[in-house]
């Protein structure tokens, strides 16, 4: 996951999710967009890009 803060209250960050459905592994690239305020997690939004939907490709080392 890439992260970077943006002002004094939202930090923006890149990830890949794992989902399953009807047991098929799917692989969607995502924003996640929390605001942060006096300290406390306030608001967060999961953007899904829906045009990436792929099927599940595990990673190798």
């Amino acid at each position: 996951m890439d992260a970077a803060a943006y002002g004094d209250e939202l930090v923006v960050a890149y990830a890949t999710h794992t989902l399953s459905f009807s047991g098929t592994l799917f692989d969607v690239d995502a924003m996640v967009v929390w605001r942060v305020f006096d300290g406390r997690l306030r608001e967060a939004w999961d953007i899904p890009a829906i045009n990436t939907v792929r099927l599940h490709e595990p990673e190798t080392k």
